[in-house]
């Protein structure tokens, strides 16, 4: 009885805390003295609750501890967040808060989880939100849960869209539909309505996805959802966009506008602002659409909508080439061509040429035109000193061009040069000493073979197998230099599984890891999907693992691990001093000889540390002597 008593002098104080500022009350509570904690966390659930924010349940009893309290607080501070638009905020919260929970609040971790795949959707980060789904579905099974099923198949359902896999996303949203059909929860029917309209919508279905937002439309107008009803109508003017019925859109996309706005959410304000430009671009509203433009641009820059972001920059694309204004357009295209993959910037570069010429062609004329109505009102005298300076300014930038010309000429036979220098330096200087070393294991065979004995010419033939392969590792490096520094090596990035890359690696360098005992560890998760130039990605990753090896103690292990965009090659060998680090990394001639006296050339690192810095990024090495080494590179996903 005591509890109920609790909770409703909660609710009643929550209609005086509403007035304040959520972010102030939670100020107050994570400053609260302990005793304080679990009256403060009442009124901030009260509020959460009111809100709709928590599905699972939320015990009150005394016996609940600070912790528990904490958990509920930040996943409701989280949401709010999300509401509100501040995702970046909402994911680093509820990032911070899933550390923490006990590993029996399967439910809680469930509820995060959730969220955390909605702050990536949002974020644009989908391949972190199929994570959190896959996630999300191993605890159903452990929960038996399958009434929450249907949130999960949503979500995936929502992210196949956002990649573009309509077939598998349609599948998904039926499902869901049909799970809550047969449950009966018309709040969560209109949800899966909604989004299987829009799949449909993709699938150009158009009269199916209409059959599905009105009937979502009327389940959320019966219960006040006005959020969802905003949904709707977003979702329904894009129909009507595609179908060529820009006047019939404009209601709906400005209700949406307006609802969004009055909700302070945004994100999809954001996104009616995008789209409610492109319908009064397409009635030939401009100045109209460049406002809500600026605007929605405005909030993506201030909150980091990247999905959103992108779509505004196509649309500005659109309205300065039709405006005439060609500069801005240009810078548009730019923007909006760099945040498209590699198969469509062929086609965005295209565009860019043409644009621009186009651009400096109108600039032409405008140039011609000024100068004719000059050349009327200052007669042949000034026509003629205008057509002299015209000449004397065209042989100055001619001589200035030949000169440039020249110039980068000379400067490129001088790189050509010191290349070929320091490639015959190496050549000459490491190459014939490890032939030379060759040759001299193959004298002693020679000279001794009746007198040696069977482990003395093992010995010998593996130390001529050791020095073989390292020289083939030595030439493929100096080719992979040579090609990059003669501009051969085209950057191509795609996407791939890293985990399977590093076990490729490993089959390559199994047999010096054998040799020596050491086990190699491959800890990437096999889903992870990188985006990334595949060959620098494998010579990068075959000379880390192969330097692992090579100054790896006899029975070692060398770990490959990737947390937060960072992939490292870890192992407890020799190690190195600051100063070796930097004379590889430099390119210095410092070779240093493995645990088994295995030879080297020191020029790898230096190779795929000029080979990243291709790709935007560059070797990190941490390293001490004696404490062994751990060095890697970023890398981007997709």
């Amino acid at each position: 009885m005591k509890k109920y008593i609790i909770l409703i002098a909660a609710l009643l104080t929550a209609f005086l805390a509403e007035a304040q500022n959520v972010d102030s009350l939670y100020l107050d509570y994570q400053r609260a003295s302990r005793g304080e904690v679990r009256d403060k966390a009442l009124n901030l659930i009260a509020i959460f609750q009111s809100k709709g924010y928590v599905d699972t349940p939320i015990s009150l009893d005394e016996n609940v501890s600070n912790d528990y309290f904490d958990m509920v607080v930040d996943f409701g501070i989280a949401t709010e967040y999300y509401v509100s638009g501040r995702v970046q905020e909402s994911l680093e919260l509820a990032k911070k808060s899933i550390d923490k929970l006990p590993q029996d609040s399967l439910v809680w971790q469930f509820e995060f989880l959730s969220l955390m795949g909605m702050d990536y959707q949002l974020l644009g980060q989908y391949d972190l939100a199929v994570n959190c789904c896959e996630q999300e579905m191993k605890l159903h099974e452990k929960l038996g849960r399958k009434d929450f099923l249907s949130i999960t198949l949503n979500s995936l359902a929502v992210l196949n869209a956002r990649l573009r896999l309509y077939d598998e996303s349609l599948e998904y949203a039926n499902r869901a539909v049909a799970i809550e059909r047969k449950l009966g929860r018309e709040d969560r029917l209109a949800v899966r309505l909604g989004v299987r309209a829009d799949v449909l919508k993709m699938l150009k279905r158009y009269d199916e996805a209409v059959q599905d937002i009105d009937e979502a439309l009327a389940l959320d107008k019966e219960a006040g959802r006005y959020r969802k009803m905003a949904l709707r109508n977003l979702i329904k003017a894009d129909i009507l966009m595609v179908q060529g019925k820009y006047e019939e859109m404009l209601q709906p996309i400005t209700e949406s506008m307006q609802q969004f706005k009055s909700l302070g959410d945004n994100y999809y304000y954001a996104t009616a602002l995008s789209n409610l430009s492109q319908c009064e671009y397409l009635l030939r509203h401009y100045e109209e659409a460049e406002k809500y433009l600026l605007e929605a641009d405005a909030l993506c820059d201030k909150y980091g909508y990247a999905t959103v972001r992108h779509e505004v920059h196509e649309h500005q694309y659109h309205l300065m080439a039709s405006m005439g204004r060609y500069q801005e357009a240009y810078e548009c295209l730019r923007l909006w061509g760099r945040e498209n993959d590699s198969l469509f910037k062929i086609e965005t570069n295209k565009s860019l040429l043409e644009l621009k010429t186009q651009y400096e062609s109108q600039e032409k004329e405008n140039q011609i035109l000024i100068e004719t109505m000059k050349n009327r009102k200052r007669g042949m005298l000034i026509v003629l000193l205008a057509v002299i300076v015209v000449a004397l300014a065209a042989m100055l930038i001619i001589d200035l061009h030949l000169r440039r010309i020249i110039g980068k000429r000379n400067e490129a036979l001088r790189q050509s040069n010191e290349n070929k220098t320091r490639l015959i330096s190496i050549v000459t200087h490491d190459l014939r000493t490890s032939v030379l070393a060759q040759k001299q294991v193959l004298e002693r065979i020679d000279d001794n073979f009746d007198r040696e004995s069977p482990t003395d010419l093992k010995d010998d033939i593996h130390q001529l197998r050791e020095s073989a392969d390292s020289l083939n590792n030595q030439f493929g490096n100096l080719v992979s230099w040579v090609m990059f520094r003669n501009g051969n090596f085209k950057l191509n990035k795609v996407k791939f599984k890293l985990g399977k890359v590093v076990d490729e690696c490993f089959k390559t360098e199994s047999a010096n890891a054998k040799s020596k005992g050491v086990k190699l560890v491959n800890e990437i998760d096999g889903g992870v999907v990188v985006f990334s130039d595949l060959n620098i990605t494998k010579i990068v990753l075959r000379n880390l693992v192969s330097n692992a090896v090579k100054f790896s103690y006899q029975d070692g292990e060398v770990v490959v691990s990737y947390r937060d965009g960072f992939l490292q090659v870890e192992d407890h060998g020799t190690g190195m001093s600051e100063e070796k680090v930097k004379l590889l990394l430099d390119g210095t001639n410092s070779s240093m000889e493995g645990t088994r006296g295995e030879k080297g050339l020191g020029f790898g690192l230096f190779v795929c540390n000029e080979l990243l810095e291709e790709m935007g990024t560059s070797i990190q090495v941490s390293s001490c002597l004696g404490g062994g080494t751990t060095i890697g590179f970023r890398l981007e996903e997709k």
